[in-house]
């Protein structure tokens, strides 16, 4: 039990720092060799594995579509004040699209492939939109199933 009480720790702390974010969802890229996390303040991470070495750690505002709001076509006539969703940018799941990238989803129903390195939006400059907070599958044959 020690050891995974260790592993827990070590994914839950910020590098560098004693300060703490819980992670909520975890995924293994395809070769075993990765590790990606979400964590509730809206990070994501990569994990070497099996060492659990942190390989790359992104803040929201450095992640693609962290800000952009789904586009509007047609606007309704009248439209109810709602209160701004505070965690409508922070991703809600994440699968690996490859070894070398990650499909990324966010509350806001923007949905990007990124460079597992970078981050950087595969899918050119702007995301794909779905209904707000999809989830996905890893990558299957030449497509992946995104449940809106």
């Amino acid at each position: 039990t020690s050891s995974k009480i260790g592993f827990l720790r070590r994914i839950r702390t910020f590098k560098g720092s004693n300060k703490q974010d819980g992670v909520f969802k975890m995924c293994l890229s395809p070769d075993g060799c990765l590790l990606a996390t979400l964590h509730h303040s809206g990070q994501i991470a990569l994990w070497d594995m099996p060492s659990m070495n942190q390989q790359k750690v992104w803040e929201q505002y450095e992640q693609p579509a962290s800000s952009e709001d789904k586009p509007v076509y047609i606007r309704p006539i009248k439209q109810k004040h709602k209160k701004e969703n505070p965690w409508k940018h922070n991703l809600i799941d994440v699968n690996f699209w490859s070894n070398e990238a990650l499909i990324l989803a966010r509350c806001s129903g923007a949905l990007t492939v990124s460079s597992a390195k970078t981050l950087q939006n595969l899918l050119g400059e702007s995301c794909e939109w779905f209904e707000p907070s999809p989830h996905v599958t890893a990558r299957y044959e030449k497509g992946f199933l995104a449940l809106e």
